[in-house]
């Protein structure tokens, strides 16, 4: 019971591992992609906030 219990630890370990270390690239491209297009809509808003503000 103790030799389950230890294998299915260490195969859980593992997979963490690999989850980490080699996580498909396509994810990282799309969260990228995704922060950029935030990043560049809050800068277009910031800018029309600060061209009201200056036309008032």
């Amino acid at each position: 019971m103790r030799l389950i219990k230890y294998i299915v630890k260490k195969i859980i370990r593992f997979l963490q591992y690999l989850s980490q270390e080699y996580a498909h690239p396509c994810f990282y491209d799309a969260e990228a992609r995704e922060a950029q297009r935030k990043k560049e809509q809050t800068c277009c808003e910031a800018s029309e906030v600060i061209r009201r503000h200056q036309l008032w």
